[in-house]
C-alpha cells in the first residue's frame, strides 16, 4: 500500500509480479498522488475479498495502463481495478480475467465509484472476460458479474472488450452506467458480449 504521494512528481510502479497471496488484499494500493502502473501481473490471489488496483485521491494524469490481474479466488468479492475520488485518471489496454467470488458475492472487472466533481477520466482498450474458469468451463456461483461500471461526468469509455459468462449468476451486465453528469461523455466502438 502507497499513500500520501506528492502530487509534484510522478511515481511508478511497473513491470512487478504479485502473485500466489491469500487472505483479503489489495494488491496494488494508491492514495493520493501522480503514479504510471504498468506492466503488472497480479494472479492467484485466493481467500477474502480481494482488489487487483485500487486507486484513490489520484491527481489528472494518472495511468494504469498494460497491466495482467487474473485467476482470483475469493470466499468474497472480487474487483479488477476499482477507483474512487480520481480526476483525469486514465485506465488503459489492462487484461482482467478468471474471477471466482463467494456465493451471493459481486465480480467486477472495472469500478468507478460516482463522486460528483471527479471528473474527465478514460476506461479505454481493456480486455475483461469473467464467468469462465481459465480452462472456459462456466463458473457456477451465485455471483452478479459487471465488466465496467462507471459513473459519467466527462468520462470516455471506449474500444473495450468485455465477454461475461457463467451459469447461476445472480445478474449480469457488461457495461453498467450509474449516473451521468456534465457533458462531453461518451461510450463508442465498446465490443460487449453477454452470454449470461
Amino acid at each position: 500500500q502507497v499513500e500520501n504521494f506528492t502530487t509534484a512528481v510522478r511515481n511508478y510502479i511497473e513491470e512487478n509480479t504479485i502473485e500466489n497471496i491469500h487472505g483479503a488484499t489489495y494488491a496494488i494500493d494508491i492514495n493520493g498522488g501522480l503514479s504510471f502502473i504498468h506492466r503488472n501481473r497480479i494472479s492467484h490471489l485466493t481467500g477474502g475479498g480481494m482488489v487487483g488496483i485500487r486507486l484513490s485521491n489520484c491527481n489528472r494524469t494518472t495511468v494504469v495502463t498494460r497491466n495482467t490481474i487474473s485467476n482470483f479466488v475469493s470466499d468474497l468479492g472480487v474487483v479488477g481495478i476499482e477507483a474512487d475520488l480520481i480526476t483525469g485518471t486514465e485506465i488503459s489496454k489492462n487484461f482482467i480475467h478468471t474471477f471466482q467470488a463467494g456465493t451471493n458475492y459481486d465480480q467486477y472487472g472495472i469500478f468507478l465509484h460516482h463522486n460528483s466533481g471527479f471528473t474527465a477520466n478514460k476506461v479505454t482498450n481493456n480486455m475483461i472476460r469473467l464467468g469462465i474458469d481459465s480452462a472456459g468451463n462456466n463458473i457456477t456461483m451465485d455471483n452478479t458479474i459487471t465488466g465496467i461500471q462507471t459513473y459519467f461526468d466527462s468520462t470516455l469509455v471506449a474500444f473495450n472488450s468485455v465477454y461475461i459468462d457463467g451459469s447461476n449468476q445472480l445478474q449480469s451486465a457488461a457495461l453498467i452506467i450509474t449516473d451521468v453528469e456534465g457533458s462531453g461523455n461518451r461510450a463508442t466502438n465498446n465490443i460487449l458480449v453477454n452470454r449470461h
